[in-house]
């Protein structure tokens, strides 16, 4: 019997607009010597192991991506180009069956605070039991650590939880975790090549019949 469901935020529960995405992402490129790449934005912004594509594709030191790019990326600014998904309203069915609610997400938390108030005002009479972020001394998905820690505050064995995600990353953490994934599709993520073993769906609707 499921007991609780954990969600990632970006581009599960939010996105962002992709103006911002491309002119954030662009400047950081064009600071660093490259042209803009909407291909690469996109891969970039949704993609898992961030660091890796950085190295991969552009075949530079990680940190010198990151640290022109989170000039651009300021939490004010982010935040005023975050928009709640419309089926995120499915949360409020589920929380009123008494099923407890969760995020594990790689953001930063003041970042995700702020995502989440944009999620309550959507969404109105529920809260997360759970709130994972990104954070020293944990190594983050794909590594199991974050949803480990999500079931000892949502207080459910790993039978009993759900992870919903849109990426690789969030799959692999769940799968090392013993956490059964669920992967919801978006506009972002349909490039992605999931493994036919993972359960998918178009909507966040869809979960809710699952429970």
């Amino acid at each position: 019997m499921i007991k609780a469901v954990s969600f990632d935020l970006d581009g599960t529960l939010v996105y962002h607009k992709k103006e911002y995405i491309l002119e954030v992402v662009g400047k950081t490129l064009l600071e660093l010597g490259f042209q803009p790449d909407e291909k690469f934005s996109y891969e970039f912004w949704y993609g898992s192991n961030r660091s890796k594509i950085i190295q991969e594709k552009l075949g530079i030191e990680p940190m010198r991506f990151w640290k022109i790019f989170w000039e651009y990326d300021k939490p004010e600014m982010r935040i005023k180009n975050t928009e709640v998904y419309e089926d995120v309203l499915a949360l409020k069915s589920i929380y009123d069956r008494g099923i407890k609610l969760g995020i594990v997400t790689g953001a930063l938390s003041n970042v995700a605070k702020l995502e989440i108030s944009k999620i309550n005002e959507k969404v109105k009479g529920i809260k997360f039991d759970s709130v994972i972020t990104n954070k020293p001394g944990m190594k983050p998905k794909p590594y199991p650590d974050p949803l480990l820690e999500s079931l000892k505050e949502l207080g459910v064995e790993k039978e009993e939880l759900i992870y919903v995600g849109n990426g690789m990353e969030d799959v692999e953490a769940a799968k090392k975790a013993g956490i059964f994934p669920v992967i919801v599709l978006r506009e972002e993520n349909k490039w992605m090549n999931f493994d036919i073993s993972v359960k998918l769906i178009n909507s966040l609707y869809e979960l809710e019949k699952m429970l």
